[in-house]
């Protein structure tokens, strides 16, 4: 597994959940590619491109005979912020949520209902999981506050609007090392070998299921290598 980076305000025991519609995991068991998409994909709108505005005091040349240079060197730290934002966009991300009970409105926001599935990691069990020799990982926890309270994109990475604040994130950012070139350049997501056996601590099945769909999806999960006993139905169980 080698090395990673963890945030102090996160244990790498502590377990970690994630919510998804049931075929795209199913994919990701059958062809052994765990997919992360990059942050520019993300729902929410901070999670681009764009250079938040953070209110400071600024001072801007005026008068008569102000140096050229003035001017440029408050253009190029403008445009250097615009850089450093769009790099940040590129990055490839995780997102997790530190809530270990089942939580509705994650099943609902994450998944199509009927056909969604949740499962449960440990943030070092997840980095152990993934083939990961080209990238450093990063891992943290979300802090939600308003855009406008930064301009750093390296503390961006781990900000989120207040809106989302109930998803309680935990994420994993993928860092390209120097050493190799990034094969993935100008997708949208990457796709990395992973061990479903090493990631995957418990499966739940979504609350919508039936108990007779419940049996058979069951059946065919546990014929994809994952163990019988560790696939759960959902503690809500909507349908009888």
């Amino acid at each position: 597994m080698g090395y990673y980076y963890l945030m102090d305000s996160v244990d790498k025991e502590q377990s970690i959940c994630r919510y998804m519609d049931l075929g795209n995991l199913l994919t990701m068991f059958a062809k052994k590619k765990f997919y992360i998409r990059r942050k520019r994909k993300n729902v929410d709108a901070y999670e681009t491109n764009l250079l938040p505005i953070k209110k400071r005091f600024v001072f801007s040349p005026v008068g008569e005979n102000v140096p050229h240079q003035c001017c440029d060197e408050r253009q190029n730290e403008l445009d250097r912020k615009v850089e450093e934002f769009k790099e940040l966009s590129n990055t490839p991300i995780s997102c997790w949520t530190d809530i270990d009970a089942e939580d509705y409105l994650l099943w609902s926001s994450y998944t199509n209902n009927k056909y969604g599935v949740r499962i449960k990691s440990t943030i070092d069990k997840f980095v152990e999981s993934i083939d990961c020799n080209d990238y450093d990982i990063y891992c943290g926890k979300i802090l939600y506050k308003n855009r406008e309270q930064t301009d750093s994109a390296g503390d961006a990475v781990w900000i989120k609007t207040p809106e989302y604040k109930g998803e309680s994130e935990i994420r994993f950012c993928f860092k390209e090392r120097e050493t190799q070139s990034d094969r993935s350049e100008g997708k949208d997501y990457l796709l990395l070998p992973f061990q479903p056996s090493v990631m995957v601590k418990e499966l739940r099945l979504s609350p919508h299921l039936s108990k007779d769909e419940f049996v058979i999806m069951t059946d065919f999960i546990s014929g994809l290598g994952i163990e019988r006993n560790i696939i759960k139905k959902s503690e809500l169980w909507l349908k009888k």
